[in-house]
């Protein structure tokens, strides 16, 4: 081997050398970025679960208030309701006894009615008789003239 070649085997050595050397560092730096961005993504999953735990616990707050204000709003419409009911019974009771009155009035009005109409028919009956009477004369009175004349034109033809 000349010593050229000696010469640019050692200089490729040194090279090789140095690339190891580089190479190493390198490795020393990826390491170091390595646990850099482990901890980091450490720091940020901590972060990220602190966030969580306070949106978690910002839920539930929220979530308790709603629960506490569904039970206010469904108190005051069972006492509205229960308000309606008692007034639809107090409604249904003066219904009842306007009803009763009213009953109690038609039966005395048509009691009264019911008497009047028995009056008129004893009146009606009163003045049929009196018709009937005077339909009996009127006829008897008939029969009277029709013998007067028979006796009439017997004592005229006798005379």
């Amino acid at each position: 081997m000349t010593e050229e070649t000696r010469l640019i085997l050692e200089k490729i050595d040194q090279i090789n050398q140095r690339i190891d050397d580089v190479n190493q560092k390198i490795e020393g730096v990826n390491q170091k970025i390595d646990e850099k961005i482990d901890g980091v993504n450490q720091k940020i999953d901590e972060k990220i679960d602190g966030v969580n735990q306070k949106i978690d616990e910002k839920i539930d707050g929220v979530n308790q208030k709603i629960d506490e204000k569904i039970d206010d709003v469904n108190q005051k419409i069972d006492e509205k309701i229960e308000d309606v009911n008692q007034k639809i019974d107090k409604v249904y009771r003066k219904v009842t006894s306007i009803e009763v009155g009213i009953e109690t009035e038609l039966i005395e009005r048509i009691s009264i009615v019911a008497e009047g109409h028995q009056d008129l028919y004893r009146k009606l009956d009163e003045a049929l008789k009196v018709e009937n009477e005077k339909e009996m004369l009127k006829i008897r009175v008939n029969v009277l003239e029709h013998e007067t004349r028979k006796l009439k034109e017997k004592t005229a033809d006798i005379a």
